[in-house]
């Protein structure tokens, strides 16, 4: 209801100002093209402003007594054998709210706050996304019912493949247990490697969204030819690191001693230490918030910034060489943050930890 009555104010505002027949940006010259790229980008610089002020508000408001009711209601299970249940109720819930707000942006938008807060778990907001990403296709389906009559067999084709598609993705990340510990996994390692590493959130988004796609773009004109000459070999070595990287984890006792880790390869190949270390030089020396924040410079609690002889940044900088590597996951305790055993192996395989006298992780995930 407040999303329609603003819209009906600004329509109303909209053509107070405009006269019949002119638009935004008119008898400025510049082509519909122009036009066109113009008014996208200004939609996405208001589309992002709008989600990141929402999840501003929504961090100060969910505090005291509202966030141990949200703690005590989303995780909690159903009671006796239907708690197998609990995550299936949890995708029809995130399905629900994305079809009444007609955005899963702003759902995710609004669960990724409560999320980093604390007050909701990992594997209980997964479902809910899911449902999101499912719900988001009722737009695509109302949107196939206004092409005109003889279009509206190929525009709803197009949104049941976007609503099965998404429906396949559910059944298969999500229906088979062991496979929801594929994106869970990986969700995990990538918020470990961006507490770390903050310059690597922006790389990980560029590379996925316009690189990538940049790339398999660029090598498909050619031909299939290429991308297949190109693709093949690469998707070779991907499966190959994920073989040794298996491997590695449960058959350790079977590998050649040199294999067991990953010490042979060059430090570049293994770790993002060296390039941590340029582009975080490069950012300190950026004078804006963004880029200081990136660097953290301006986060009290980036231990990598402090200047103290004995504190995790001063030992990062002055032996790189010793930081500790975890690459067995059933010698670490994830409850209290402790190793299982006596003292920590170094295996320069892994993913960088910080840790301190007594072995504990401080890490912010």
């Amino acid at each position: 209801m407040v999303i329609r009555i603003c819209t009906l104010l600004f329509r109303r505002f909209y053509f107070f100002l405009l006269p019949a027949g002119h638009y935004l940006f008119h008898d400025t010259g510049l082509s519909d093209e122009a036009v066109g790229g113009l008014v996208l980008i200004i939609s996405f610089v208001m589309l992002m402003t709008c989600l990141i002020l929402m999840v501003k508000l929504l961090k100060s408001m969910l505090a005291g007594s509202m966030s141990k009711a949200i703690q005590r209601t989303i995780n909690a299970d159903f009671p006796g054998r239907a708690a197998c249940l609990t995550g299936y109720v949890a995708i029809l819930v995130g399905c629900a709210a994305t079809v009444l707000v007609q955005s899963s942006s702003v759902v995710i938008s609004a669960l990724t706050p409560i999320v980093g807060l604390g007050m909701v778990s990992l594997d209980r907001v997964f479902p809910m996304m899911l449902g999101a990403n499912l719900g988001t296709t009722s737009t695509a389906i109302i949107a196939a019912f206004a092409a005109s009559g003889d279009r509206v067999e190929p525009a709803f084709q197009i949104a049941l493949c976007h609503l099965f598609f998404n429906i396949s993705g559910i059944c298969i990340w999500y229906v088979i247990p062991p496979m929801r510990k594929v994106p869970l996994g990986a969700a995990k390692f990538l918020g470990k490697t961006i507490s770390i590493y903050r310059w690597f959130s922006v790389v990980y988004g560029l590379g996925t969204f316009f690189i990538l796609p940049g790339i398999i773009f660029a090598l498909s004109l050619p031909g299939w030819e290429v991308l297949v000459g190109v693709g093949v070999p690469v998707l070779a070595v991907i499966v190959c690191v994920i073989v040794i990287k298996l491997l590695q984890r449960y058959c350790p006792h079977r590998m050649h001693p040199v294999c067991r880790t990953w010490g042979w390869l060059p430090i570049w190949m293994r770790s993002l230490e060296p390039l941590d270390a340029q582009i975080t030089k490069c950012l300190k020396a950026c004078r804006c918030h963004f880029c200081r924040k990136l660097g953290g410079v301006d986060d009290p609690n980036d231990e990598r910034d402090t200047d103290d002889p004995g504190s995790v940044g001063a030992e990062m900088r002055g032996q790189k060489s010793d930081i500790v590597y975890w690459d067995n996951p059933r010698d670490y305790s994830s409850e209290n943050g402790t190793f299982l055993t006596a003292q920590p192996y170094r295996c320069p395989g892994g993913v960088p930890m910080y840790y301190t006298a007594s072995f504990q992780f401080q890490s912010s995930v």
